[in-house]
């Protein structure tokens, strides 16, 4: 089954009002790349996959109180513009210094606003998060 279809078609109009949306909270768009990508098997709505690239340039907004992966899928999840797109899920794929993928997280939109209010602990919501990595990416420079 092919979740989105043969010919996919991102929603280019929730990415431009999600990148306005940011930059007008003060977080710099640099090296993020976004895609809204409608739904194509029978499903209402879209997930949201967004690139956060460090090679081109991506930066997480310093933040002492939170993970900065984690705080930045509880911004895009609380986003108005993917709200109006149907975004019902959001996977984030952070890139390194040489734009190699090194983590892709996923979780539902609404799990990630629940545990953002407090309505879910950190445990429930790991449960609910899906995540990849690349072993090699975390090892290289360090092992033998």
């Amino acid at each position: 089954m092919k979740v989105f279809g043969e010919q996919l078609e991102p929603d280019r109009s929730a990415e431009l009002e999600l990148r306005a949306e940011l930059e007008q909270a003060g977080l710099d768009t640099t090296g993020l790349y976004a895609y809204v990508l409608p739904y194509n098997d029978g499903r209402q709505g879209a997930a949201l996959y967004a690139v956060l690239d460090s090679s081109q340039g991506f930066r997480f907004p310093t933040s002492s109180d939170q993970n900065a992966m984690l705080a930045y899928m509880v911004q895009l999840a609380n986003s108005p513009a993917l709200a109006t797109a149907g975004v019902d899920r959001i996977a984030l794929d952070y890139r390194d210094a040489s734009g190699e993928s090194v983590l892709i997280t996923t979780a539902p939109a609404e799990s990630i606003r629940k545990f953002a209010r407090g309505e879910i602990g950190r445990e429930a919501f790991f449960q609910e998060l899906e995540a990849r990595t690349d072993p090699g990416s975390l090892t290289e420079g360090v092992l033998p």
